[in-house]
Order: C-alpha cells, then structure tokens, then sequence
C-alpha cells in the first residue's frame, strides 16, 4: 500500500491497520510539529511496540522526550539510535548536546564527537568540539 506522507489522514489510516507500519515516524514527527506531545509519544510507543527497531521511531521518540524535559529518557533513545545507526548525524549532533546539558564527562561527549568526524571528517562543528 503505497501511502502519501503529506496526507495526515492516509497516515493515520496506515499506522490503524498496521502499528508497525514504517509510516509510523512520520505520523509521529507531524504529531511533535503541532505539539501534540501526547500523541506523539503514543504513536512511537506502540509503533516501536510493533517495529522494535526502527530508529527514525526512536529518534522521534526521544525528541519528544527532549520537549518533555524528560532529558534523561531522550538520552537513553539518542544513544540507541547512534548505536544502531552509526551514521545518523542529526542524532549525534542532539546527543552531544543532551550529553553537554546534563554535564557528562568530557571522555563520553569526544567518544560521539569522533563518531560524526569518521563520516565527516572535516565537520567544522565536531572538530570545535575537540
């Protein structure tokens, strides 16, 4: 079933017949873009219920986590995520910022910091960092 991501309604009837449904982020991200934070958290839960390893679902998951000021939980799922995607640059980049606010050790924050230069090796912002 082919599904078009700019109609809110085509997602929600995709993500009602299959929780799993790869579709499920996307419904979730135009959730957390209205600020509707509830339901947001309910379509990433029960997607990742169903699709346990979907890290966009994650992402977005720990996103909504980070609104929340649930800081610690949107770390957790950020760490997932770069664990599972090593390349999810936009990720890295959230967790190194988490990982700042929360006054993690500087060892922990560099250990992601070189994550993102062995994709990017001349990114200006991760080379700062160091």
């Amino acid at each position: 079933m082919s599904v078009d991501i700019q109609n809110i309604t085509e997602l929600e009837h995709a993500f009602a017949e299959d929780f799993g449904t790869p579709y499920f982020p996307v419904l979730a991200d135009y959730y957390l873009k209205n600020k509707d934070f509830n339901r947001a958290q309910k379509v990433c839960e029960l997607g990742l219920k169903n699709a346990p390893h979907n890290t966009d679902g994650k992402f977005i998951l720990s996103k909504v986590h980070l609104y929340q000021n649930k800081v610690v939980q949107g770390e957790r799922l950020l760490k997932q995520v770069v664990d599972e995607n090593p390349v999810h640059i936009i990720g890295l980049r959230i967790l190194i910022e988490v990982m700042h606010s929360l006054n993690r050790s500087k060892k922990s924050i560099q250990k992601y910091v070189h994550k993102i230069l062995a994709v990017l090796p001349e990114d200006a912002e991760a080379l700062a960092l160091l």
